[in-house]
This record gives C-alpha cells, sequence and structure tokens, in this order.
C-alpha cells in the first residue's frame, strides 16, 4: 500500500522528489527506469492537489516520454477526472476506456457496482480485482459527486 502524504506541503515534497529522481534516471542511464512508477504516482499527487496546469504539464511530459505506456489503473482514473475536470469530455471518456483496459473492475466499484471476478488470467496485478482496493484513500476523498 502507498503511503500517501497528508498534507498539501508533504505531496509538494513528494512531487519534487519525484520529478528530481526521475530526472536523475535520464541523465544518468539515458532513458527513464522507473520501475517504481514514480511516473504514474505523480498523477495521483496532482489531482489530491487539484492543479489543473501541473497535470497538464505532467500529461504533456508523459506523453513525450512514455507514449506507449499502457498505464497503471489509478493513474488512469486521475487522468481522466482531470481532464473531466478540464473540460475535455472527449478525452475523458478515452482516458475512461483506457482505465477500463488496464482493470475491468475499478470503474464498477468506483460506482457501486462491484462485479464478480472475471474467470480469466490478469497480466499484472494492475489488472485483477484486488488491485482496486490499492486506491489511496487521499483519491477517493478528492472524487466530488459531479466527477
Amino acid at each position: 500500500m502507498y503511503a500517501f502524504p497528508e498534507t498539501k506541503k508533504a505531496i509538494c515534497a513528494r512531487i519534487s522528489r519525484y520529478k528530481t529522481a526521475l530526472k536523475k534516471e535520464k541523465a544518468t542511464h539515458g532513458v527513464y527506469t522507473d520501475g517504481s512508477g514514480k511516473r504514474y504516482v505523480l498523477f495521483w499527487l496532482y489531482f489530491v492537489l487539484g492543479d489543473l496546469q501541473k497535470t497538464k504539464e505532467h500529461i504533456v511530459w508523459f506523453e513525450s516520454q512514455f507514449s506507449d505506456d499502457a498505464g497503471e489503473p489509478i493513474s488512469q482514473l486521475c487522468w481522466a477526472l482531470s481532464f473531466w475536470r478540464m473540460g475535455q469530455e472527449a478525452a475523458a471518456k478515452r482516458r475512461l476506456a483506457q482505465l477500463m483496459l488496464t482493470n475491468l473492475y475499478m470503474i464498477p466499484a468506483l460506482i457501486g457496482k462491484p462485479e464478480l471476478r472475471h474467470d480469466m488470467w490478469h497480466h499484472s496485478n494492475y489488472a485483477d480485482m484486488d488491485y482496486v482496493n490499492e486506491i489511496p484513500s487521499a483519491i477517493l476523498d478528492a472524487i466530488e459527486p459531479e466527477d
């Protein structure tokens, strides 16, 4: 379970550390290795802050660096809801479709209609039903009724 920072100051400090670490990876290795998924968690942190401008900047950076990335479900959720809040309905719908393709259980669980476990092999823990339980409460608390 991810230890989510509890204050705005701590969230901003975590963002700064993650961005610095990613820049260092690129400078050191010539590529982003990011095995811990900092590129994904940045979506989470910006979403909880409600910082749409920084989210836009992160999207531009992410798409330029990881154009073929399949994504991580919680970041897909934050990305979709951020697009929604930016008034980009079509982009939000596309991102929700990508979320559904990365985890079949998350959207039904979020709208109060959890589905039974699908009898299928999941290519990663991201796609499993239990991954829905990994959504930090700070993210759930940041979701507004209109979202």
